[in-house]
């Protein structure tokens, strides 16, 4: 089973619930770059938009939910937090993403990692709460052994302008900027990303460059 797949199946799983999105990933050091903050990601079923906008906003290190899971403070809901910016809750809900539960979980190497569900509306019960919980456990646990155990993506399929393009869309650049700088149309450029994603099974960009830090890709 792929991360892809086990996505897709705790969304069937849960949908009762309301949960329409999810996203796993262990706890990247305070400060790191963009380009480190993916490497850490496990499970990603967001809007593509909103991924790219948070990371490439640096949000990482301004986000309620990630300050609560590095303290490895118990499930919660979003409707809990305190923050004093409200911006990327404001942001997230623009993309669809109003309600929201966050598991914090320490794995066996003693990495934090958090879990969150999310969707427009969702069941927020006590019974409910526990139940997202236990599976979060389940799915964090099955998509390190899979993280661990995947053999290397054959990375020589990719052609040199997919590459190019991976870099420095890790960079933070735009389709638009990426292809000023390669000399190309942004249509190109939305094609290579495309491409990239289908030869490494990258479920979205994110994805991607994550499997791409982590193959040498990008440095």
């Amino acid at each position: 089973m792929s991360p892809s797949e086990i996505s897709a199946e705790i969304r069937r799983s849960t949908a009762d619930f309301g949960v329409e999105h999810l996203f796993a990933g262990t706890m990247p050091r305070p400060g790191a770059l963009p380009s480190e903050q993916s490497k850490h990601v496990l499970l990603a079923d967001l809007p593509p938009d909103w991924v790219e906008e948070y990371f490439r906003g640096g949000w990482l290190d301004r986000d309620p939910t990630i300050q609560r899971v590095r303290s490895l403070a118990p499930s919660f809901l979003w409707s809990e937090l305190e923050s004093g910016d409200d911006r990327l809750m404001g942001m997230a809900a623009e993309h669809g993403l109003k309600a929201g539960l966050t598991c914090s979980l320490l794995t066996l190497d003693n990495s934090c990692a958090g879990f969150s569900f999310t969707g427009a509306y969702m069941d927020t019960s006590p019974e409910t709460r526990r139940i997202l919980h236990l599976v979060s456990i389940f799915a964090i646990a099955r998509a390190l052994s899979l993280r661990n155990a995947a053999p290397s993506p054959d990375v020589g399929r990719l052609s040199l302008r997919e590459m190019e393009t991976l870099r420095w869309i890790a960079e933070g650049k735009t389709d638009w900027e990426t292809s000023m700088i390669l000399g190309v149309s942004e249509k190109s450029i939305e094609k290579f990303v495309s491409n990239a994603r289908r030869k490494l099974g990258a479920i979205n960009r994110a994805h991607a460059l994550s499997i791409a830090f982590r193959s040498g890709i990008i440095q």
